[in-house]
């Protein structure tokens, strides 16, 4: 993957064979034709011209020169690395004088054998962004308006593709801290995306989104999908701006979830027809210990002028992927609850209410399967008016739902040792909030045959959770780029990112003018007990995560 330097002082490190002799050479690269001059059939001019065909016949290093080259010897250590943060004093990043934007640099290094290489040459591309390099940036990136590299694969014959990245080296660690918090502020998008909007904070944000990132890469980079996040173990450690860490794994890529057929339950017929209905799911609280269970948890609100005739909500899509409705106890904690509305004792259950099953993410195998009946949730919850639900009436209900990671596990196996709330309190490990199901789909069947459609997100509070459903000519949406000094993390991407370290920037892209909720959802799993019981050799703590890598490995 083609890289970019500038800004922050990068560190560099080679891993190979313990005390092997290594030769690292960084390669500065140009095109010194200046002259911009026209001539007949070429409106590019001679440099224009020299450089468009380099960008076509080398995009990943695109020169005909070098202007200096830079070599030095080293012994990889014990652990098989050396790493080299003294670039000052070693190697340096210097451009071309006067022509800073157009020096390219390869980073190439081989193992050494008499003085000879003794194998292939290992190498990368970096791509310039303008900025000099420099130790006096301070933690924050220091980054300008840059343009994207391309990706050194599948090189193509024209102008090349974009690939997102964002040199210097250095892995940025940290495990997640233990208090999941939910921090939704609102911005208004003040300009188009294709001149990198600037975010103007309508109300206190939780980080500032100043730096402008990268133009759009149109390409993910290549790695494996569907990989587990990796467990980081170290920490970072800046020196006076320089970066230096273990190199760790990509984490992988992430999929969309598999929607379920909705119209197996509800034939959709989206048109102006449709009214707006409200669902609220515990609004306006901070406390994270909310539960669905209680019957007052959900909100309906008809809005519309037409008669509600059935509901559903989906939560296949939500960001807790977990998440499951538990009528019958087997899904999750000991505790359940089917469908139950306030003011009433009657509970509304089965297949006729509770739809798209899902397996536990442990079904069939023994090795983490160590209880019987964990036979897993719903996905959807259906229910059909025996009365229309008519214009400006209210319902309240409440159904259990857990984390099907948690299907069987006795009370307590995973209290013992729990970790505890901000009121010492046991953690509620099966409550699940209405920030916990964000990203999860409404939908509304009116007496007249139209369907509306809506997505939960945060009511701004960290337990709260809503949505609108309504007719839609067509969705809006967003892009997120997440910025550290090792690259750009995007939404439209679907590739894990990492955090920790340097300071990262949020840049947000879309409609001009819109108005956006961003929320950070920080998730955890709060069982701390390790201790084994019968069929189960991972313990309790270990043998959820493991359920939760298998189930949810994006965000476990």
């Amino acid at each position: 993957r083609i890289g970019q330097y500038g800004g922050v002082v990068p560190a560099l490190q080679i891993e190979g064979q313990q005390g092997a002799q290594v030769r690292i050479s960084i390669l500065k690269g140009f095109n010194p034709v200046l002259n911009d001059a026209k001539y007949p059939n070429n409106a590019l001019g001679v440099r224009g011209l020299i450089e468009e065909r380099l960008r076509r016949g080398s995009p990943q290093f695109p020169v005909n020169n070098f202007y200096d080259v830079q070599s030095r010897d080293y012994t990889l250590g014990v652990d098989g690395k050396v790493c080299i943060q003294d670039f000052d004093g070693n190697f340096n990043f210097s451009s071309v004088p006067n022509y800073s934007h157009k020096t390219y640099i390869a980073i190439v290094a081989n193992v050494l054998a008499g003085g000879f290489p003794e194998g292939p040459i290992a190498r990368i591309f970096l791509h310039p962004t303008g900025v000099d390099v420099s130790d006096t940036c301070g933690s924050v990136l220091c980054l300008g308006e840059t343009s994207s590299p391309t990706s050194t694969s599948n090189i193509p014959s024209a102008s090349p593709t974009t690939s997102p990245s964002l040199s210097p080296t250095g892995a940025p660690t940290g495990a997640p801290t233990q208090n999941p918090t939910l921090a939704p502020t609102s911005t208004t998008l003040t300009s188009s995306p294709a001149t990198s909007p600037t975010l103007e904070p309508t109300s206190s944000p939780t980080m500032s989104p100043t730096l402008e990132p990268t133009a759009s890469p149109s390409a993910a980079p290549s790695v494996s999908p569907n990989v587990a996040p990796a467990e980081s173990g170290a920490t970072l450690s800046p020196t006076e701006n320089k970066l230096c860490a273990p190199i760790y794994p990509d984490p992988g890529m992430w999929t969309d979830a598999v929607l379920p057929d909705i119209s197996t339950v509800m034939s959709l017929n989206n048109t102006a027809d449709a009214g707006v209905v409200e669902l609220i799911i515990h609004p306006n609280s901070d406390s994270m210990q909310r539960s669905t269970i209680r019957d007052n948890s959900f909100v309906l609100k008809n809005k519309a002028s037409e008669n509600i005739q059935a509901i559903l909500i989906d939560v296949t899509d939500c960001v807790m992927s977990d998440s499951v409705f538990d009528p019958d106890g087997t899904a999750g904690d000991a505790g359940f609850l089917a469908l139950k509305f306030k003011g009433s004792d009657q509970t509304y259950g089965g297949e006729s209410v509770f739809k798209f099953f899902q397996d536990p993410p442990f079904n069939g195998d023994p090795v983490i399967q160590e209880v019987a009946g964990s036979t897993g949730g719903y996905k959807g919850l259906y229910y059909e008016f025996p009365t229309p639900l008519a214009k400006g009436q209210v319902m309240r209900f409440g159904v259990e739902m857990d984390g099907n990671s948690i299907a069987k596990v006795a009370d307590d196996k995973w209290k013992l040792g729990a970790y505890l709330d901000d009121a010492q309190k046991t953690w509620n490990l099966g409550g699940i909030s209405g920030s916990e199901l964000i990203g999860s789909r409404f939908y509304v069947k009116f007496q007249n045959g139209a369907t509306a459609m809506g997505h939960i997100g945060s009511d701004g509070y960290k337990a709260g959770g809503k949505a609108k459903a309504k007719y839609r000519s067509s969705e809006k949406s967003v892009i997120i780029k997440f910025v550290t000094d090792t690259g750009i993390i995007r939404s439209d991407e679907k590739r894990i990112g990492q955090y920790g370290g340097v300071v990262p920037a949020l840049q947000i892209e879309g409609q001009q003018g819109a108005q956006v909720r961003i929320s950070i959802l920080k998730g955890f799993n709060p069982v701390l007990n390790d201790a084994k019981y019968p069929n189960n050799a991972l313990g309790v703590r270990g043998l959820i995560e493991e359920r939760l890598r298998r189930g949810s490995p994006q965000f476990p």
